[in-house]
């Protein structure tokens, strides 16, 4: 069965139809990124105003950074988008000019890996965001999620970093990360 996690909340598609589409869906994404099929397949499962609630949690899992805006443009025309409208709490921080910089101490799993994945990189011509989020993993506690970009890692600035020169910063036990949501 998919679970789908946000902060306050976790949400199973209860249905084996249900949790196939999906599955299936976010396979074709992954594979193909094709993210006007993953759309329809929502559509299809995202069926109540209930099951809409998923659709936030499963595009900041889920959907990479690049994808954002044809997903929402999507979501949108399909008629499933009411759970992307930013809640009364993030308007009125957005409103009052309150930065979205946040700081972040994420530990290693078990396993030894951080839970998360990064694109972008000055050789691109952007800064360094955050591409996937391993839901059960020390990153998703500590409050990381898909888009955000990567300020700082352990004191050294990721202003005009390369990929390369990110995924190379010395990092042990414990990962300390500047982000900024906005």
């Amino acid at each position: 069965m998919l679970s789908v996690h946000n902060n306050h909340t976790s949400y199973d598609l209860h249905t084996i139809s249900a949790h196939t589409h999906t599955h299936t869906g976010l396979a074709d994404y992954h594979r193909r990124r094709n993210v006007r099929s993953f759309v329809e397949c929502l559509s299809l499962v995202l069926n109540t105003n209930q099951k809409r609630q998923l659709l936030l949690p499963i595009r900041d899992s889920y959907i990479k950074p690049s994808d954002l805006v044809k997903f929402n443009q999507l979501v949108q025309d399909h008629g499933i988008a009411t759970s992307l409208k930013r809640k009364k709490k993030e308007e009125e921080k957005a409103k009052s000019g309150s930065s979205g910089v946040r700081r972040l101490e994420v530990r290693r799993d078990s396993n030894g890996d951080w839970g998360f994945s990064i694109r972008g990189g000055s050789e691109h011509g952007i800064g360094v965001f955050v591409s996937w989020v391993e839901p059960t993993s020390g990153a998703h506690k500590s409050g990381l999620q898909v888009g955000d970009q990567i300020l700082k890692a352990n004191d050294v600035s990721f202003e005009n970093i390369s990929h390369c020169e990110a995924v190379k910063v010395p990092i042990f036990a414990l990962l300390t990360l500047a982000v900024d949501s906005n």
